[in-house]
């Protein structure tokens, strides 16, 4: 469920399953005489003979002691705990059948009670709606519904008498379920079209209950924006006079609810002191994680009530206003469910390595300048610590409860070290794997630099480590020539030095195709700049981690291998950058380079979810290697790394079969 407050994901998991633990109930219910002495005196002393629950363990949103909002604490929290609702219906009361939506839509398990005299004429259509009595022999008729299960007793007594809560009694609700699925269906109660189910589709459902010009004007003011939006938006309309609605009414409201993203619902009484269907398919609405926007009119509704007070509503005082007001509402929230729909993209890759709340990142050793006091083997370079801050600050943003930790980083063991002590290489890489299990983790560096990324890839792939002869048993290969001063640090499963065959160049070889790295003039330099254009390339690793915890718990790993940083903090922002803004400081051009990178990032990111949702991780698949080519300039007249990220470009993806002992 989404908060429909904070417009984030509800905080609260839910009721227990434990079938040792005991049950709660959730009362909803007006307050004041007459419903507190009922409340006190009726319904928790006959719920507590009928099932095995304390009296302390059924609740009513006044009797909640707890802290914080009330709709968040005393309602919200309550309703997604209990395991049975109890509503009382006997009055129109708006926030009884607010919250009545809220628990039908979260697919709770109610009993509707009424007093025998209530003269309440929506009593009928919600107990025929959510009710499970027999099929109506009327054509027209629709009966229960897809989620909530309501059950209408005129009297307290028949808790006692049918046993209301038992379990058994309960058990048809999946049959009935399919009824009601059935009936929808076979009826074409509503047919969307091609456009509202489309991706980039934004469907809008709008709830009028008035004929006449209100309508005209409601739609003029979500229709307004549409030029602007490349027709993105698809309007359904319901309008009706605020009377007695049949069953199938209340269906179609229920399955446009449903279809759409969002709901604008007008909560004008007119008739009535309380719209009480507007107030039950808020509810519903909230529940189904909608952007529900409620108008309110202040001529009309002097006073609304408390549970009302979401995330989004417009106040109006004639109809007239709407468009000012509806309009640009819409808008806001047609672009956060865009930026919340790109936020999800990337939590479909980081949600497994959180689960435990804790992310562990390795880094490599590099060593300092000859003669300057930092030349320990504890320094990284300035990319991976770029990287590993763009980390951070996602997993902060995102994951809020989620911490990183970065582990001390870890100098490549040279090739003479090896040599020199055959029988102690393997101790040393059983030492490496001792620090990644039970872990989630990202390696940051390449097999030549880092020994945690030469030895996590070698047992995943199935290979030994050090050892370059095996790899053509790989599904990818960097060829990198050997500088004479570096030979000695190098000695890698993964690398190769360049050969005719690829004309000599570094690059990859991925899924049997070679992609060479490329560095020349930039074209566009302005005079008296010498600017280069430069590709390169990252393998991006995505697996269980191969060395199982003891408790069985699932641990991912991410290596991230290449030839340089600039590559390697390339990778790490193309599952970050949402996070970050354009600094307001900016001038124009620079906000607009930032905005067209973000859009890079997305379109590439999409087209690699697209591969891996085909690639399931199961028994005889572990992860996936992906190709990624980063571009960057530099300026060549200047010291040091000059190096620019400027775009990344999504290549290819391939699974990573389990490998047989």
């Amino acid at each position: 469920m989404k908060c429909f407050i904070t417009n984030k994901e509800c905080i609260f998991e839910g009721p227990k399953t434990d079938k040792n633990k005991i049950r709660s109930v959730f009362v909803i219910a007006p307050f004041g005489f007459p419903y507190d002495d009922l409340y006190e005196l009726g319904i928790k002393q006959n719920i507590k003979q009928v099932i095995n629950v304390k009296r302390e363990n059924v609740m009513r949103a006044d009797k909640s002691l707890q802290l914080g909002y009330v709709m968040c604490h005393r309602i919200c929290q309550s309703i997604k705990n209990a395991e049975f609702i109890y509503a009382d219906i006997s009055e129109a009361n708006c926030n009884v059948y607010y919250e009545l939506g809220l628990a039908f839509g979260l697919d709770k398990k109610i009993g509707l009670i009424k007093n025998e005299n209530s003269r309440n004429r929506y009593v009928s259509i919600f107990s025929n709606f959510v009710s499970n009595s027999e099929k109506n022999n009327d054509p027209e008729q629709c009966h229960s519904a897809s989620v909530g299960k309501i059950i209408l007793y005129n009297s307290l007594k028949d808790f006692d008498e049918k046993n209301v809560l038992s379990d058994g009694f309960y058990s048809c609700f999946n049959k009935i379920k399919n009824d009601f699925e059935d009936c929808l269906d076979k009826k074409n109660i509503s047919n969307p079209d091609k456009k509202a189910s489309d991706e980039d589709a934004l469907r809008i459902h709008n709830f009028v209950n008035q004929y006449g010009q209100s309508m005209d004007l409601h739609e003029r003011a979500i229709n307004g924006a549409n030029q602007n939006l490349n027709n993105r938006w698809h309007i359904d309309k319901s309008s009706y006079v605020s009377d007695i609605m049949n069953i199938c009414d209340m269906c179609k409201m229920y399955e446009s609810i449903v279809a759409s993203k969002i709901c604008v619902l007008d909560m004008t009484h007119y008739e009535d002191p309380v719209n009480v269907y507007m107030f039950f398919l808020l509810g519903l609405a909230h529940a189904k994680g909608k952007a529900a926007i409620p108008l309110i009119n202040r001529k009309k509704n002097m006073s609304m009530p408390f549970d009302v007070g979401g995330l989004w509503q417009v106040y109006y005082n004639d109809y007239k206003d709407l468009e000012e007001e509806l309009h640009p509402t819409i808008k806001k929230i047609d672009s956060d469910i865009e930026k919340g729909k790109n936020e999800r993209n990337y939590r479909l890759i980081w949600d497994n390595f959180l689960m435990a709340k804790e992310l562990h990142v390795f880094t490599c050793a590099r060593p300092g300048t000859p003669g300057s006091e930092s030349i320990t083997r504890t320094n990284i370079d300035k990319w991976d610590y770029m990287s590993i801050n763009e980390l951070t600050f996602f997993i902060a943003q995102k994951y809020e409860t989620s911490q990183v930790t970065a582990e001390e980083p870890m100098d490549k063991m040279r090739k003479k070290e090896i040599e020199d002590h055959k029988h102690e290489t393997s101790y040393f890489c059983d030492s490496v794997r001792n620090k990644i299990i039970n872990k989630s983790c990202v390696i940051v560096g390449s097999p030549d630099v880092s020994d945690y990324a030469e030895i996590i890839l070698a047992d995943i792939h199935g290979i030994q480590p050090y050892n370059p002869i095996q790899n053509n048993r790989l599904p990818f290969l960097f060829y990198k020539k050997t500088e004479r001063d570096e030979h000695p640090r190098k000695i890698s499963s993964f690398y190769k030095e360049p050969c005719d065959e690829y004309s000599n160049k570094d690059g990859v070889l991925f899924n049997n195709k070679f992609k060479a790295l490329e560095e020349h003039d930039d074209p566009n330099t302005n005079s008296g700049e010498a600017k280069i254009t430069g590709e390169t390339c990252i393998i991006l690793t995505i697996a269980k981690n191969p060395y199982p915890s003891p408790d069985g718990k699932s641990d991912y790993v991410m290596v991230l291998s290449g030839f340089t940083g600039v590559g390697t903090y390339g990778a790490i922002k193309l599952f970050t950058e949402p996070t970050k803004k354009p600094d307001p400081k900016e001038d124009d051009k620079s906000k607009e380079e930032a905005e067209k990178k973000v859009r890079n990032y997305i379109d590439e990111l999409k087209k690699y979810l697209h591969d891996i949702n085909k690639i399931k991780i199961k028994d005889n698949i572990v992860g996936w290697n992906t190709l990624l080519m980063v571009t960057y300039t530099s300026d060549k007249n200047k010291p040091g790394d000059t190096r620019h990220l400027t775009s990344i470009k999504y290549i290819d993806t391939k699974e990573i079969p389990l490998k047989n002992e």
